[in-house]
C-alpha cells in the first residue's frame, strides 16, 4: 500500500514585545495547500513560507517605484516599472486582455516572493496558487 501527499498545513507565527514592560504580541498564521502533485510539495511549501512571511511583516526594503503610473497599469511594461530592476529581471509580464500576468522565471525565494507579493497587493492584484502554472494577477485600468 502506497501513500500519496495530497494536502500540506504550513504554520509560522512571531512574537514582539517590550521585554521591560513585558508586554508580549503574538501572531500566528497556518494555511493549507492541497496538492494535485505530490512531485510540488517543495515549491508549493516555499510559496506558502513567502505568503505567510510577508503577512508577518518580515522586513522588505522599501525602494522606489521607478516611473510609477497613476492610478492602475494598463500595460504589462507599467506593470514592470513597477518593481525594482533585480526583481522585475525574475518575472515574466504578459497581457491576459482585462488582467495581467506576472509568473516567475525561476525560484523566487521566501524573500523575494515576499516582495513581490507586496508590490501585487499596492496594485490591487492577488496571488493565484497552482502548482507549476501559480502566478500572480494584477488588474488593468478600465477605461
Amino acid at each position: 500500500m502506497s501513500s500519496k501527499v495530497t494536502k500540506i498545513v504550513i504554520g509560522k507565527g512571531k512574537t514582539t514585545g517590550d521585554e521591560k514592560a513585558s508586554e508580549w504580541t503574538r501572531r500566528y498564521y497556518e494555511v493549507e495547500v492541497s496538492i494535485g502533485d505530490e512531485h510540488e510539495i517543495e515549491i508549493a511549501k516555499a510559496n506558502v513560507e513567502g505568503l505567510i512571511d510577508g503577512w508577518l511583516g518580515k522586513p522588505v526594503e522599501a525602494k522606489p517605484k521607478p516611473q510609477e503610473p497613476t492610478g492602475k497599469p494598463e500595460a504589462p511594461l507599467e506593470i514592470e516599472q513597477c518593481f525594482p530592476k533585480e526583481l522585475a529581471e525574475l518575472l515574466n509580464f504578459e497581457d491576459k486582455g482585462t488582467w495581467i500576468r506576472v509568473s516567475p522565471k525561476q525560484f523566487l525565494g521566501s524573500d523575494n516572493f515576499a516582495r513581490v507579493l507586496a508590490i501585487v497587493k499596492e496594485l490591487k492584484g492577488e496571488y493565484v496558487s497552482a502548482g507549476k502554472g501559480s502566478h500572480f494577477r494584477i488588474p488593468k485600468v478600465e477605461g
